[in-house]
């Protein structure tokens, strides 16, 4: 993670939750709709802006190398959406904690 990038951080830190709201109420029923099959014991990995992996090939190789043998990897991703209202709101909420 670079030092402006956790400077960033840092600062947003006591408002993460506020700000990621919007994002989470969303997110929260894709999060469901696709563990909505998924049996047995589940670990969450990556939960945030991944900006805080150095290198995301071999977070993922760590990923695979956890996941039991059998076990399932199941990934939910995000990025700016294509519509012409959730587009801009979501640039405009990125510029907030990275302009703090």
């Amino acid at each position: 993670m670079t030092n402006k990038i956790k400077k960033c951080y840092n600062r947003i830190a006591r408002f993460y939750d506020i700000l990621d709201k919007p994002m989470e109420l969303t997110a929260s029923k894709w999060r469901e709709k696709l563990l909505s099959g998924v049996k047995g014991h589940v670990l969450e990995v990556g939960i945030g802006t991944g900006k805080n992996m150095p290198d995301p090939v071999q977070g993922l190789k760590e990923i695979k190398r956890v996941c039991r043998d059998g076990g399932e990897i199941v990934m939910l991703e995000h990025v700016r959406s294509h519509n012409k209202i959730m587009g801009p709101l979501m640039d405009s909420l990125n510029f907030v904690p990275l302009h703090l």
